[in-house]
């Protein structure tokens, strides 16, 4: 029973039909999600300038004083 299940999840027919049925799912769910991950990319860029702005800032104050 067990072999014969996973030679049906092995044939290529049945990994068409799943693409097909997850398509739209997976389509709808990163256009719900666009706004979020391009807000969570933009906060990462800003703290990483932010970071790199308070350690040049630092390496200044090391070398003058």
């Amino acid at each position: 029973m067990l072999s014969k299940c996973l030679e049906w999840l092995k044939r290529d027919e049945f990994k068409r039909e799943i693409k097909d049925v997850l398509h739209p799912v997976m389509e709808l769910l990163m256009e719900s999600l666009k706004p979020y991950l391009l807000y969570g990319v933009a906060f990462i860029f800003l703290n990483f300038i932010l970071l790199l702005s308070i350690f040049l800032l630092m390496m200044r104050k090391k070398n003058v004083a």
